[in-house]
């Protein structure tokens, strides 16, 4: 609904508005309007002057689009002028003035849906999280769900997103909102630099953008910004701020992908498709589930009941890479993290991930990475 300031111009052909109220003729009459009751169309034959008395209220002028005004002074409308009046609190009271020998008439009823319009449709219930993260070499995080949305902005670097079987990749000012209950995990092999906020919205209003690839709007780089800049400030109402912000942000972004969107309706993934994400996206838990055990790809092609060469290809597919590859890659990733820590040895590390000796860790970790364990761990230094 967008409300317009009650002017003479806006009303070019429907009436005019009074300097004085000393200007209205006729005989005049208040009737009192009430909220939750239809809502009348109402018509005079003649000239009909209209002021308001008590409390708020809108006049509607019914047309081809229903232009909608606060009645705040004295309007003249013009013959036969089809309108309504809708209290904007529990009721209102209009003052009418009719010309001799007029009456009000009523029109049947308006439909007022579009007033409803006005009502927010993003209410974010709470705020959880929102938090900046700099990994100057590599980053890991082995996977969760939880019932709030997450946000994850790449303000640097590149971060790898696996959600409900699918790598979204994020590069520099994209960003990625991952679903209520949605299964993920998040790597980079490079350094990374990433904002992630997660908030609880009712409804599917984000449904168009959830465990998508987006670019970040150029009217939301601002925006973006001031969520960077005020998520450690100490001022007053920095809480309601952060929350603002962030609705603002998620309303460019349905904006930007509403203005994106192809003329016509997208198909539905297919039915297969979503079977083989599931796959995916369950094979990747097992995976994290059994991080610190050694598993074959057989065992787990077995574990979520398909064949090994149909696994392989889903994740040739899904992720750009052969499970058995996957497998040793995050089962690496945990042991940079453990390194990281440096709170075991080199055998209690190779010990606790499933490695057979340190020396087959040391191995598979410089194949991998490029350089042994020990390097790696003076490289942090």
């Amino acid at each position: 609904m967008q409300m317009q300031y009650l002017n003479t111009a806006a009303l070019t052909g429907l009436g005019t508005v009074l300097s004085q109220v000393e200007e209205a003729e006729g005989t005049a009459c208040s009737r009192q309007f009430r909220s939750g009751v239809q809502t009348e169309r109402l018509r005079a034959e003649k000239s009909l002057v209209v002021d308001y008395e008590s409390e708020m209220s809108l006049l509607i002028l019914h047309g081809a689009q229903p232009l909608v005004f606060y009645l705040d002074r004295a309007v003249r409308l013009a013959p036969r002028v089809v309108f309504s009046i809708v209290p904007l609190e529990a009721s209102c009271t209009v003052r009418f003035y009719l010309q001799p020998g007029d009456e009000l008439h009523t029109e049947g009823f308006a439909d007022d849906s579009f007033l409803h319009s006005a009502a927010p449709q993003l209410q974010i219930s709470k705020l959880y999280t929102c938090f900046f993260q700099e990994s100057t070499r590599d980053f890991y995080f082995r996977g969760e769900r939880h019932a709030p949305y997450e946000l994850t902005y790449v303000d640097q670097g590149r971060l790898h997103n696996l959600v409900n079987g699918t790598d979204i990749v994020l590069r520099q000012q994209e960003l990625s909102i991952i679903g209520r209950g949605d299964w993920h995990i998040q790597y980079s092999d490079e350094p990374v630099s990433f904002l992630t906020v997660t908030f609880d919205l009712p409804g599917d209003a984000l449904d168009e953008v959830v465990g998508k690839q987006l670019s970040l709007p150029s009217s939301a780089r601002e925006t973006l910004k001031k969520i960077l800049k005020e998520r450690t400030s100490r001022q007053p109402y920095s809480y309601d701020y952060l929350e603002a912000l962030l609705k603002i942000l998620l309303v460019e972004l349905l904006r930007s992908s509403s203005a994106a969107r192809p003329a016509h309706t997208a198909a539905a993934l297919p039915s297969t498709a979503r079977a083989e994400n599931q796959i995916v996206d369950r094979a990747l838990q097992i995976i994290s589930e059994r991080i610190d055990r050694r598993l074959t790809v057989t065992e787990l092609a077995g574990a979520v009941h398909v064949s090994v060469p149909y696994l392989c290809r889903l994740f040739d597919t899904h992720l750009g890479m052969p499970p058995g590859q996957y497998i040793t890659k995050i089962r690496l990733e945990e042991c940079k993290v453990l390194l990281r820590q440096g709170e075991l040895s080199m055998s209690d590390i190779a010990k606790k991930m499933g490695f057979s000796s340190a020396q087959h860790f040391s191995r598979q970790f410089r194949h991998c990475c490029g350089l042994t364990p020990t390097e790696y761990t003076r490289s942090l230094r």
